[in-house]
This record gives C-alpha cells, sequence and structure tokens, in this order.
C-alpha cells in the first residue's frame, strides 16, 4: 500500500528552519532575489519597477486572460483596497518586503516538494489549473498538488479564511473534495463547503467589478492589545493613497457587498453605516445597545 497524503504531511518548521529562512531573505541582495523569483516564473510572468513618490514598487504580472484569480480570496480578507487594485492594474504590487516574502515562498515551496517526494509521495509542483466555479470562469496556479489533492504552502504564520477558500477553489477545480494547507506550525485540513465559498466568490466579483476603490480597513487590535492600522506599515499606502475611496465609512462599504452583520435582519438598519465600530467602542451592537443616544 502505498503513502498517503494525509501519512506523510507535517508542519514546515518540521521540514525547514522558518526563521533561518526569513533570515536568509532578509539578508540577500535584492538583484538575486528578483533572478529567483524569474527563474522560477511561470508563462507569461513580468516584473515591472516603478517609483511612486519616494517608494520603489514592483508590479508583477501574469497571463489572467481575465479570469477570476483564486488569489483573489486570499487577497480580499488581506485588504479589499488592494484586492480592487490588483484587479484594476492586473497586476500583484508590493514593496521590497513583500517581494522577499514572495520568493522566500517560492523557496519554501520547493524544499517541501522535495520532502513530500522523498516520502515516495509523487508530487507535481505549480500546476495550472482552469475551469468554472458557479458560473464564474477560474484561473490560478496550484502550489503542489499530490494524489490528486491540492497542497497549499505557507511561509508566514498569520491564518485566516482567505487561505481555506482559496484552497477549497482550487480542491474544486480538479475535483477534489478536500485540500490541505502547510503552515509553519501546523497542517489544515479544509473540507470543501461550497456554499460558503459561493458567498465570498460573489463578495470578491462585487468588489472587483466596483467603480470606485473600497475604503482603507479599520484599525484592529494586536496581540497585545493595541489597535493599530494595518495602513501605516504598508508598503503600497503610497499607490493606494491616489486612489481615494467615496465609502464614508468600513460599514457602509461591507454593507453595500453584502456583508451584514447579521444577515438579512440588518437591510433596512438605520444603524449599519456606523453598526461595527459602535461595537467596537461599546462592546455591543447599536440594536442591541441600551445606550439611548447611540453614537459613535
Amino acid at each position: 500500500m502505498g503513502v498517503g497524503v494525509r501519512d506523510v504531511l507535517k508542519p514546515l518548521s518540521r521540514v525547514v528552519d522558518c526563521d533561518a529562512l526569513r533570515e536568509e531573505y532578509e539578508r540577500k541582495p535584492l538583484a538575486q532575489v528578483v533572478a529567483e523569483l524569474e527563474e522560477n516564473s511561470r508563462d507569461g510572468f513580468s516584473l515591472e519597477v516603478k517609483r511612486v513618490d519616494d517608494r520603489w514598487l514592483y508590479f508583477i504580472a501574469g497571463k489572467s486572460g481575465g479570469f477570476f484569480w483564486p488569489s483573489y480570496l486570499t487577497a480580499y480578507f488581506y485588504c479589499a483596497k488592494q484586492l480592487w487594485l490588483q484587479h484594476l492594474l492586473k497586476a500583484t504590487v508590493v514593496g521590497e518586503r513583500g517581494l522577499r516574502c514572495l520568493a522566500r515562498g517560492v523557496k519554501a515551496h520547493k524544499i517541501y516538494a522535495r520532502y513530500l517526494e522523498g516520502r515516495g509521495l509523487p508530487v507535481e509542483k505549480e500546476v495550472h489549473v482552469h475551469g468554472v466555479f458557479n458560473g464564474v470562469e477560474v484561473d490560478g496556479y496550484i502550489d503542489l498538488l499530490a494524489e490528486g489533492v491540492p497542497v497549499e504552502v505557507k511561509s508566514g504564520y498569520k491564518e485566516h479564511l482567505g487561505h481555506r477558500l482559496q484552497a477549497m477553489l482550487y480542491a474544486v477545480l480538479v475535483g477534489s473534495r478536500t485540500a490541505y494547507i502547510v503552515y509553519p506550525h501546523r497542517v489544515v485540513h479544509v473540507a470543501v463547503d461550497e456554499g460558503l465559498l459561493g458567498v465570498y466568490v460573489q463578495r470578491v466579483l462585487k468588489v472587483i467589478g466596483l467603480r470606485e476603490p473600497p475604503p482603507e480597513p479599520p484599525a484592529k487590535r494586536n496581540s497585545r492589545g493595541e489597535r493599530v492600522k494595518p495602513c501605516d506599515t504598508c508598503e503600497v499606502r503610497v499607490l493606494c493613497a491616489k486612489y481615494p475611496s467615496k465609502f464614508k465609512t468600513w460599514d457602509s462599504f461591507l454593507a453595500h457587498i453584502g456583508e451584514l452583520p447579521r444577515g438579512d435582519r440588518c437591510l433596512n438598519c438605520p444603524h449599519l453605516e456606523y453598526c461595527r465600530a459602535f461595537k467596537a467602542r461599546h462592546e455591543a451592537r447599536p440594536c442591541m445597545s441600551h445606550q439611548r443616544l447611540l453614537k459613535v
């Protein structure tokens, strides 16, 4: 009996020293980082360097054909405005830090593929997939395909729903009902939920179909409980600032794309445009608050 996917998958940190890999790509000359990305690129890959105000940005484009990219689902949870820009410009835009992270990720994929092959598991790398999901034409590349099951390798530690949705979409396109995501400290088994996947594909379509960009995402609490704005450390903010949003609040944007706090019961709520901001401050939604005056 052959080796199965589930039997051999293990966290990335048990295959490679993730800290050493990160330090390697932080120190590596930038020209070498670019050369590695170009060497491991797919057909149609192009990298263009542009100066935007006082910052150099890297525009990475591939053959899109106007299709839906599975990576849009991950981008949506990272930053809806960057997702909108990615679709508008037909390129992923990163700064130097982001470029180094991409190259590190490519190296991690290669190391993990060699590990799986060493355990006797046949692996296909950078598998091109194209198909239709719920009437939407999709095109993308799976990190690894083992026994017909997508395996996505993440060299970063942060997990979010976008990763699982992206893996689900890959699984659907290859006729699998399951996929795996390999993080540095754990392996996540992903079961396909076509209902959930369909909801978020439609939300992404609404975002990339907007004539005006989404607003900047709101501040979030970090692991120390501090409220921080993701934009404050974003390398692409200089470009993002050139596309101001007409949405008054983050809540009004989410309501516009159908992401309602409590589902359809919120459709006609007079507090919808500041619901989440109110909850962040008062620990209760406006409709559940005992305060007489509802103010953010």
